[in-house]
């Protein structure tokens, strides 16, 4: 009896079906390493063909299949407890759970889970910006006046100082001060995650950095270390030796830090900015002073100078009046010499307007 040749390996098989439509299958590799028979459909055979040649082209190809249906759920799951609690910190993985869809789309794409992450097609509408100005060094300075008799005075001092975020300058120990050097390490934050505070490394690699101790920090830390001895207790915290503790001797909430904050905002009469508003003060003081923008963002910690340069080039309303005055003057003095038929160059308006304010001959 003659038989048909034997049809090789993987290569698929294409039928009717009793509905009349046709289907395909063939054996595929899909994302656990192994082959599985995949289905394809449609209303024509030829249909049915171009399909099943895609399918096995892309399985030739090493492009995977996944090998079940995921439902979102469970995938989340499965993307949080396998794929990013391992590798991140605690804060991290906190955010991950209320941001998880964006995550979860990525990740998804990336395993072939599913053809696209439809997230990243949407065009989501700029978010307003706010003009948040910094202090001005008089309202830092009534600040700082009327918190010195405050328990937390050396904390605020050293985040208006140094710009240090408040998870930082409440993760900060004695054995990040070194008196003898004249050095501050930075190196781990405060922060709260899951009803619980944690004391871990700082939001980036460039946060790790070390800072010299400064007269002003330095007279705020002995007169703080004077009354933490007195008032400390032990506890499972008190191997880590933190600076800034409760009476009880356990570490700072990062909220009650900035509720002690605007209390003394209103007590000091100071126009009300938030806690990390102190941090573009820093920078904006550091502007004023003529630092170098790369300096400038090894103080304050920055991960990308264009954060640094965006607080630099931002301005204050002091700055601004001053160029606009410059510019008034400017322009004035050129009527004035065409109006008494002098030669008009710049040079000799430009002369002109430096000698009259000479203070300002180094440019805005």
């Amino acid at each position: 009896m003659a038989t048909g040749k034997r049809r090789p390996n993987r290569e698929g098989s294409i039928w009717q079906r009793q509905d009349g439509r046709w289907t395909g299958a063939s054996y595929v590799l899909t994302t656990s390493g192994v082959f599985k028979r995949a289905y394809v459909y449609g209303l024509t055979r030829d249909e049915v063909h171009g399909k099943l040649v895609r399918l096995q082209d892309e399985s030739a190809r090493g492009i995977p299949r996944p090998d079940r249906a995921w439902k979102v759920g469970e995938y989340l799951d499965y993307w949080l407890t396998e794929v990013a609690k391992p590798v991140v910190r605690v804060t991290t993985y906190a955010k991950y759970e209320t941001m998880v869809r964006l995550y979860l789309l990525t990740r998804a794409m990336r395993e072939e889970l599913v053809p696209r992450n439809v997230a990243r097609l949407a065009t989501l509408p700029a978010a307003p910006s706010r003009d948040r100005r910094p202090w001005s060094p008089g309202e830092a300075g009534q600040f700082l006046q009327a918190a010195r008799r405050n328990p937390l005075y050396a904390a605020f001092v050293f985040l208006l100082i140094y710009g240090l975020r408040r998870g930082e300058v409440l993760g900060l120990s004695w054995n990040d001060i070194d008196h003898d050097q004249g050095v501050i390490y930075v190196r781990r934050q405060i922060v709260r995650v899951g009803g619980q505070l944690h004391l871990g490394p700082v939001k980036t690699s460039a946060g790790v950095r070390e800072l010299p101790l400064l007269g002003i920090a330095r007279d705020a830390l002995i007169q703080h270390e004077s009354h933490q001895i007195l008032g400390n207790r032990p506890n499972e915290w008190s191997r880590e030796r933190l600076i800034f503790t409760t009476a009880g001797g356990r570490p700072v909430e990062p909220r009650n830090l900035a509720r002690s904050f605007h209390r003394l905002v209103q007590r000091a009469g100071v126009r009300p900015i938030r806690l990390h508003d102190l941090r573009h003060t820093t920078a904006s003081l550091l502007k004023r002073l003529a630092v170098d923008p790369k300096d400038a963002m090894v103080i304050l910690g920055h991960s990308n100078i264009a954060v640094t340069l965006g607080i630099y080039t931002h301005g204050d309303e002091d700055s601004r009046r001053g160029a606009l005055t410059r510019l008034d003057q400017l322009l004035t003095q050129a009527r004035r010499t065409a109006a008494n038929g002098q030669p008009n160059t710049a040079a000799a308006v430009t002369s002109a307007v430096t000698k009259a304010n000479p203070e300002n001959s180094g440019g805005s």
